[in-house]
Parts: structure tokens; sequence; C-alpha cells
């Protein structure tokens, strides 16, 4: 493989549902960049605590835990 610079991309699961996937990953290739690995999973409690950790005293956090990990 070779070295250079990654980035993660996480489609949020009201795109799953409402089916945009597709249309998601042909715009990134769009524009420009390319996909060298895809993963679909629902993300557990206890890593989107730790994903969004740096928002856990925010007002918010509870509510952003519950719609990441569901998977709706």
């Amino acid at each position: 493989m070779k070295k250079g610079t990654f980035t993660l991309t996480m489609i949020k699961p009201v795109a799953v549902k409402e089916h945009h996937v597709g249309d998601i990953l042909a715009h990134i290739e769009h524009a420009g960049f390319r996909i060298i690995a895809l993963k679909m999973t629902q993300m557990p409690k206890e890593k989107a605590e730790v994903f969004y950790g740096e928002h856990k005293d925010k007002p918010f956090f509870n509510k952003l835990v519950t719609f990441m990990k569901s998977g709706l």
C-alpha cells in the first residue's frame, strides 16, 4: 500500500435509511478521492461515546450517541 494521507468518512444512519449511500460514494469519487476500503457496520454505543468523546459535556451528547448507534 502506498504511503499517503487517508480520510475516514462515515455515512450517517439517516442517509443509509434514505438510500443515499451510492450517491455519496459517487460524490466522494468525483471529488478526486479513491476509496480503498469500505465497511458497513452499526456503531456500538461504546465506540460512539469514544468517537464523540470531545462532546461528552455538551447537552446533545446522549442524543448524538443514540442517533449514531441507531442504524435507523
